[in-house]
């Protein structure tokens, strides 16, 4: 495992329902020089879709731990995905039905819906001012891995080491065309489901349950990840 330091910190156009290229995650070099050669993306087409181990991209790695967070191996291409949608008067993206913009409130014009390249569905906000952008599934926990029969290359997100009421695949949060989805492991400690307005839920383990913005999931009852659609 690498322990070289790089924060996710920045909040692309991608957030606000655009289909620009994928964002750039700000990281240091990784320990085993992997991804040091690779270069960042320059504006302009999408490019196609870099190797990485074994034909595949490189992980997305993010430990949030004592203050910090840490990236390695960060993730460049796009995961392939496209939904149906809408868009309102300043281009932002949302789905077919929607009657207001997700991103900035705006009205949505009548209009027949286009397929695009699924922009990012928000940001997780863990303690210590970790942030993990929602353009593909995550996994968290103390040592999370990908998923059987899930996404191949999601986020994943090292919880705490020394937080040992949390386990270490702890939850999912997926993507299913405009949905965000959170799921249980079958942690020890369970998971938490605050929804604005109702009374907090607990999530039955593995069970998928669709998350709304300002929904915060509380696992093992003291560590929150707060879900947000940022506006404009």
């Amino acid at each position: 495992m690498d322990d070289e330091d790089g924060l996710i910190i920045e909040v692309p156009a991608h957030l606000r329902g655009q289909s620009a290229p994928p964002p750039r995650l700000r990281h240091e070099p990784v320990g085993d020089g992997s991804d040091e050669s690779q270069p960042r993306p320059t504006p302009g087409p999408t490019p196609g879709p870099t190797p990485g181990p074994a034909g595949g991209e490189p992980e997305s790695r993010t430990r949030a731990r004592a203050g910090a967070a840490h990236a390695t191996g960060a993730l460049r291409q796009p995961t392939g995905a496209t939904v149906p949608a809408v868009w309102c008067p300043a281009g932002h993206f949302s789905p077919p039905a929607a009657p207001y913009c997700r991103c900035c409130g705006e009205p949505v014009p009548p209009q027949e819906p286009i397929r695009v390249p699924r922009p990012p569905l928000g940001m997780l906000h863990l303690p210590e001012g970790v942030r993990v952008l929602l353009d593909r599934a995550a996994v968290l926990g103390r040592r999370p891995v990908p998923l059987p029969g899930g996404e191949p290359w999601p986020h994943l997100v090292e919880l705490p080491a020394d937080l040992t009421h949390l386990s270490r695949h702890h939850l999912a949060v997926e993507l299913d065309g405009w949905h965000v989805l959170a799921r249980d492991l079958g942690s020890s400690g369970g998971t938490a489901l605050h929804a604005p307005g109702r009374p907090p839920v607990r999530l039955r383990p593995h069970d998928p349950h669709v998350l709304e913005p300002g929904c915060a999931l509380v696992l093992s009852g003291d560590f929150t990840v707060t879900f947000l659609v940022e506006t404009t």
